[in-house]
């Protein structure tokens, strides 16, 4: 009992190259340790990174006389990418039904739906820039 204790108050345990040699081995002792760390990888890259990016860019974006949902384009207008039609990239919107009182299921994955949108759309408007700025 006494050597557990002195082993985790020892600071050379807690230098983040050993953290991480700990990890790396506990992840890779078992196929389903493999299998449920790289399930979660795919699911934060593709769903929790673009809602993160959706809900900073909505909550810093500048406040003024915009539609709802647009908070993202003015966070990303500045890139001025447009489609071939002209139309400003920021500007596109994800319509879908909004849900009511009665329907709080659909108001949810609307949340949810928004945010992935947002996000979407500051990578795929900043992937565009940084490939077509000289």
């Amino acid at each position: 009992m006494n050597n557990w204790r002195s082993d985790c108050w020892d600071p050379d345990r807690w230098q983040l190259p050993a953290v991480l040699r700990r990890c790396r081995a506990w992840i890779r002792a078992t196929r389903r340790r493999r299998w449920t760390v790289g399930l979660l990888l795919t699911v934060f890259v593709l769903v929790v990174f673009p809602g993160l990016l959706g809900a900073t860019a909505s909550a810093t974006a500048e406040s003024g006389t915009h539609t709802a949902g647009s908070s993202v384009g003015s966070a990303v207008g500045w890139t001025h990418v447009a489609d071939s039609s002209g139309v400003e990239a920021a500007s596109y919107v994800f319509a879908t039904d909004h849900g009511s009182v009665l329907k709080p299921w659909d108001t949810g994955i609307a949340m949810v739906i928004g945010l992935e949108f947002a996000g979407w759309k500051i990578i795929v408007i900043t992937a565009i820039w940084l490939i077509g700025s000289p």
